[in-house]
């Protein structure tokens, strides 16, 4: 079975970019001390785990981007899997957009939002979701090298992550959601990214979303 794995590449060099793609959503997962960084879009397999996850996206308007996101254990077995989900800001990585210009992006956590925001200088994001009996994940900063060198982890054999509440540049936020298996079992959420000028009204928004799903 073919193993469908998010590599993590560089640049392009193409910086000219909608709204919507600045923050790109990535799925990965935890298991058992290993981490798997998926391609979004596809269900990918994790044959040797007997895991599969999907994040799809459901719905795009103006503000907000919204993902299905789905874990499916194929074993008859209990497994606690840890779900994570990177948001990207273009800028992260982007070599040819640094070299041109000064780029301004600032990722913070809000502890009294319980949710991540993500600055340039165009607009302002808002990133969370909401997994089955989870309302929230736990968040960090986490800065692209150490996504790349796999040292996200203050405890990898737990699976307990760094935590850092601020980065200026090439920095990505993780959310990571805790699910049990009990067996074969499929388990649901949903993740987005919302868009705009005004922290507050973004807020708002994330609140409706939080009530809706």
């Amino acid at each position: 079975m073919k193993i469908n794995t998010w590599v993590q590449s560089k640049d392009t060099g193409e910086i000219s970019v909608s709204n919507h793609e600045r923050i790109e959503v990535i799925p990965g997962v935890w298991i058992n001390g290993k981490t798997y960084w998926l391609t979004p879009g596809v269900e990918s397999m994790i044959p040797e785990e007997g895991i599969s996850v999907h994040l799809k996206q459901e719905e795009e308007t103006s503000e907000i981007k919204l993902y299905h996101v789905s874990i499916t254990n194929y074993r008859e077995r209990h497994l606690n899997v840890k779900l994570l989900i990177q948001n990207r800001h273009y800028l992260s990585g982007n070599e040819l957009k640094n070299l041109l210009q000064k780029p301004y992006h600032l990722s913070f956590i809000s502890p009294s939002e319980k949710v991540v925001f993500h600055l340039d200088h165009d607009n302002v994001y808002l990133a969370n979701g909401c997994f089955h009996e989870n309302n929230s994940g736990i968040s960090t900063i986490q800065s692209l090298r150490n996504v790349f060198t796999d040292n996200i982890w203050n405890c990898q054999r737990s699976g307990k992550l760094k935590y850092n509440p601020m980065a200026n540049g090439d920095a990505v936020s993780l959310f990571i959601y805790d699910f049990h298996f009990k067996g074969k079992q499929t388990l649901e959420g949903k993740s987005w990214v919302i868009t705009g000028k005004d922290e507050s009204e973004l807020v708002k928004i994330n609140e409706t979303l939080l009530k809706t799903h």
